[in-house]
């Protein structure tokens, strides 16, 4: 459970967390921080709300069953290793993102389809 006072998710905070499935990030929240997730290998899906306008580097990397997620309309930077080894099959990218950063979809071997949604 993330609190009501809880306006980020910090650096690392639930890093190699290899137990965790599912999330749901609350409303209140603002910012997803660098590592946030990095090795939560059983993570199959995370639904990030409108709240949110960062996600730092290498957030989700090698959530290697991470198959679900779906990003925030304010997000402008989609940044370095965010999704590096997920097992996405489809992203919807936000009309708002005006960058995408190397190697932010590396070894996403399942990706097949990558939707840039228009204004």
């Amino acid at each position: 459970k993330i609190y009501l006072w809880v306006t980020a998710v910090g650096i690392q905070s639930f890093f190699g967390c290899s137990s965790l499935k599912n999330i749901s990030i609350p409303s209140h929240v603002k910012s997803i921080g660098k590592q946030a997730f990095d090795g939560c290998v059983q993570l199959e899906s995370i639904d990030i709300p409108p709240s949110v306008e960062e996600i730092n580097e290498i957030a989700f990397d090698r959530c290697y069953s991470l198959i679900h997620v779906s990003l925030p309309p304010l997000i402008k930077i989609i940044a370095h290793h965010t999704f590096r080894g997920c097992a996405l099959k489809e992203i919807k990218i936000p009309s708002s993102v005006t960058q995408i950063d190397k190697s932010a979809f590396t070894k996403c071997l399942s990706l097949e389809n990558v939707i840039f949604e228009n204004n």
